[in-house]
Parts: C-alpha cells; sequence; structure tokens
C-alpha cells in the first residue's frame, strides 16, 4: 500500500471507530463520517493537512482516499453481517406458507448475495440499503412481530385476515428481514428517484426484481417494492410492506441512551412517528401498535 493509502486507512479507521458511533451498523457508520467530510470538509483539510494523517495531499486528493477506505473497511465489516443474514433467511422458511413451489434455499442466497453485491458497489443503492440493513441486522422483526402475534391487535388482523397470510410470528419475521434486505433492490435502476416512486413504476421496479431473483416467491419481492408506497392514497398496500417500511424508518431509534426522565428511545421514537404519520408516508394504527409494545418492555 502507497505511504498515503496507509495513512488513509488510518484515518477512516479512526473516523468509524468514534464513540459517538458506537452501536451503529457499519453502513451507518460509514455514513455519518461521509456527512462528515461533506459539513465540515474545509475545516478537516486544514487539520489534517497540519498533522501526521495526510500532510501535504491536497484536500479533494485526500477526500477521495478517505472515501475508498471508508467504503472497503465497512464492506469488511459488512461480509460477516451480510453471510449471517442470508443463512438465517436464505432458506425462506416462509416460503411453504405463500406457494405450493418448493423453492431452493442454495439459489435464494447466491441470488440475494448477488443483487446485495450489486447494491453495495452503486452509491444510491448502497445509501438506499443503510437503513433497511441495520433493521434486519437488529431483528426488529422478530422483535416486535413476536409480541404483536401474542397481542393479536391491529398488526395481526392485517396480516392474517386482509393479507391473509398463513405465517406464524417467525415466519412472518423471516419475512421481513428478506423484504428488508431486497428494499434497496428498486436503485438499480435509473429511473427511480428517492421519494419518487408511484404505482406506475412500481410495477416496473417489481419486474425488475422478479428478472433478478427468479428463485424468490412474488410476495416478497412485492412488498420490497411496495414498501416505498405511502400508506396514505394507497388503501391496497399489503400489510407487509407497510411494516417493512416502519422498520426501515425505525431501524436506527433506540441505539443512543435514554435521557433522563424521559420516555425510553424507542417508545419515544413509535410515539413521534405516529404524530408525524401522514408526512412519513407510515400507517399510523401499525406505528401506535409498536410504540404500545415498547412501552410495556421499557424499550
Amino acid at each position: 500500500m502507497e505511504p498515503e493509502g496507509a495513512r488513509a486507512a488510518a484515518l477512516a479507521a479512526h473516523l468509524l471507530a468514534r464513540p459517538a458511533l458506537a452501536g451503529l451498523s457499519p453502513l451507518e457508520k460509514e455514513e455519518q463520517a461521509l456527512l462528515l467530510l461533506r459539513g465540515h470538509g474545509t475545516q478537516l483539510g486544514l487539520l489534517l493537512a497540519g498533522q501526521a494523517y495526510l500532510p501535504g495531499i491536497p484536500w479533494e486528493r485526500a477526500r477521495e482516499l478517505l472515501r475508498v477506505e471508508l467504503r472497503r473497511q465497512t464492506d469488511r465489516e459488512l461480509d460477516p453481517i451480510l453471510r449471517g443474514l442470508l443463512e438465517r433467511d436464505g432458506a425462506l422458511p416462509f416460503a411453504a406458507g405463500l406457494q405450493s413451489t418448493p423453492v431452493s434455499g442454495e439459489r435464494c442466497r447466491e441470488q440475494a448475495a448477488a443483487l446485495l453485491g450489486r447494491l453495495l458497489r452503486e452509491g444510491r443503492a448502497r445509501a438506499a440499503l443503510c437503513a433497511p440493513l441495520a433493521a434486519a441486522h437488529r431483528d426488529l422483526p422478530g422483535k416486535y412481530l413476536e409480541k404483536c402475534f401474542e397481542d393479536r391487535q391491529y398488526v395481526h388482523f392485517e396480516l392474517s385476515k386482509v393479507e391473509r397470510l398463513r405465517l406464524g410470528a417467525r415466519e412472518t419475521a423471516s419475512f421481513l428481514r428478506t423484504a428488508l434486505l431486497l428494499r434497496a433492490g428498486i436503485f438499480l435502476t435509473d429511473g427511480m428517484e428517492s421519494g419518487g416512486l408511484g404505482p406506475r413504476y412500481a410495477s416496473q421496479a417489481m419486474s425488475l426484481l422478479r428478472g433478478e431473483l427468479p428463485a424468490l416467491p412474488p410476495a416478497v419481492l412485492r412488498s420490497a417494492v411496495m414498501s416505498h408506497l405511502p400508506w396514505q392514497g394507497n388503501p391496497l398496500l399489503p400489510a407487509t410492506a407497510r411494516l417493512t417500511a416502519a422498520f426501515a424508518a425505525s431501524a436506527r431509534a433506540g441505539r443512543r441512551g435514554g435521557v433522563r426522565g424521559a420516555l425510553p428511545p424507542e417508545e419515544s421514537w413509535w410515539g413521534i412517528a405516529r404524530r408525524n404519520a401522514s408526512f412519513r408516508g407510515l400507517d399510523a394504527a401499525m406505528l401506535e401498535e409498536m410504540r404500545g409494545i415498547a412501552a410495556r418492555n421499557g424499550w
């Protein structure tokens, strides 16, 4: 490695290891480091020029070196996380409850891994993968769905009676973790802009994902794509799509310590999200049920 490359690697490691980022996923750490470079680039460049990290290197060159190293180190941390998630859900334990045709776990894992690899190589898709991957890694679906199935209230009714899923809590959680991993797949095409997905494009994006992932059940691909649509104005949006959107939006909740005298962090986030559900395009009744679960469990 060139000396300047080695210094950039050391600085990237320093930025990713900041105490303020403790508890975040690798992609979230990378995101925060890149925000620091964009927001305080001039000041950081002047600081680095006079220190042992990158002396005498033009800031534009130093910033590019840092971006490359941040991605390289993040990818190294991500690799075992992705392999673990694919091993956990790659056999699609929910598939038998969705279709009569059996699925090949090995083919599902291979196709999902190939898609995730492509997403991580594309800047916009990589950024879009940050929150849903964090939600899957922290297993927010498993954490909350178990309680939803015990309570048998709104979420359970929407899943079992409206969407007519014949799945238990564990299989539904696996379904949602898979949908979260695939959610950023719509960004593989140039036609998608953040916040710009409509029903017409959703159909095109579904066809795109179906071509990339022929071994996976269409139901999970549909939920991954439709999770980008707002609940308001789309009354036929599947419950699994609404839950996927909610968990992706809440992925960063609860990663900081609570404030003395305040509500626990996850309960607080769900409550605030409930009040802003229309703005976020989320299902307010689902958010309220999640808030109640978080409150009862001290989350």
